[in-house]
């Protein structure tokens, strides 16, 4: 990478940023430093010759405002990249819960193409080492895998692992013995209706429609390139493992704009979809409030919300967000 500080209209602080388990090595800290010490290729727009470990958000935002479109922000960020088109019928299994001792869920009204009512509230809990039971009043099914459709979509009860209590989720709900004991809740949905459940989850849902479509297509490339569970199980987490994903909580009228507009978009680069790493950066200064400042009033709704602080890392030393803010991504711009 040969990224140089200066280059975007909101340069990037990389030290302490964390985004898709991509670290920042001291040889490329210390390429950085004296990029920055030489004054290096200050750019005046967008071009393919910047290098970048991946989208800064607030950059895109600035690019966004000075007027490039979700292109020219992707092709600066991802060099030597074009866009290309996503091959029909793609799905993302999303990890809402995992190993859990039990499920409870509303919605459903089927299970493995049994009917079932979805005003009851259903179980799900483990059967043995490879099997999975569902109960609810005069129902209990037991199988190795168990599908769940709703008429209007699920709603899982409890916390999910992104943070939302009670999340209402379309796609079909997959539960599954999990590899550790417990059971798996995972949401199967289509590739547009994840990248819906996602953008606003990571990226303020008032910035401009060229940083939202940038956004979306990061976010679509991603969730086909992660690879996240282990053995194949599912794709991605709903979390900051991989990119925040809230279902149908997350929708919103500008960001499905967003969806819709870049409709199964993607970045590859000879043909392949690259993994489109993507983390928040650091806002400009005339952004950032003097420590002698009295505190300003309450943003408007399209007032960008600054980074939050670098998560810390969990147990496995992946990225958390903060307990007050579930839908940060590994370091991305928090929606309000």
């Amino acid at each position: 990478m040969d990224r140089r500080f200066g280059s975007d209209p909101y340069p990037s602080v990389m030290m302490g940023s964390t985004y898709h388990r991509l670290v920042l090595t001291l040889p490329l800290a210390v390429a950085l430093a004296l990029a920055s010490l030489l004054g290096l290729a200050r750019a005046a727009k967008p071009t393919a010759t910047t290098r970048s470990p991946g989208m800064s958000q607030w950059g895109a935002l600035g690019y966004a405002e000075r007027g490039y479109d979700y292109r020219a922000i992707l092709t600066h960020y991802y060099a030597g990249t074009g866009i290309g088109d996503a091959a029909a019928g793609q799905r993302v299994n999303v990890l809402l819960q995992g190993a859990r001792r039990r499920v409870s869920l509303t919605g459903a009204g089927s299970a493995n193409g049994q009917p079932l009512l979805p005003a009851v509230t259903y179980s799900v809990s483990p059967d043995g080492p490879d099997r999975v039971v569902l109960r609810g009043p005069h129902t209990q099914l037991v199988a190795a895998t168990l599908s769940l459709l709703g008429p209007a979509g699920l709603r899982l009860k409890g916390l999910a692992d992104n943070g939302l209590q009670g999340g209402l989720y379309r796609g079909s709900l997959v539960l599954r013995p999990a590899a550790g004991g417990g059971v798996d809740a995972i949401d199967a949905i289509d590739l547009e209706g994840y990248v819906r459940g996602v953008v606003s989850a990571e990226m303020p849902a008032g910035w401009p429609a060229a940083a939202l479509d940038a956004q979306a297509v990061a976010a679509r490339t991603y969730a086909l390139t992660a690879h996240a569970g282990p053995g194949g199980e599912f794709d991605v987490y709903c979390d900051t493992r991989s990119q925040v994903y809230r279902g149908v909580a997350a929708e919103t009228p500008s960001t499905n704009l967003a969806v819709v507009a870049t409709a199964g978009q993607l970045v590859v680069r000879e043909g392949h979809p690259i993994v489109t790493y993507y983390f928040a950066g650091s806002p400009p200064r005339h952004r950032r409030p003097s420590p002698h400042q009295r505190p300003a009033p309450s943003p408007a709704p399209t007032t960008p919300t600054p980074p939050p602080t670098p998560p810390a890392p969990n147990a496995q030393g992946a990225a958390q967000a903060p307990a007050s803010s579930p839908a940060t991504a590994q370091g991305a711009v928090q929606a309000p």
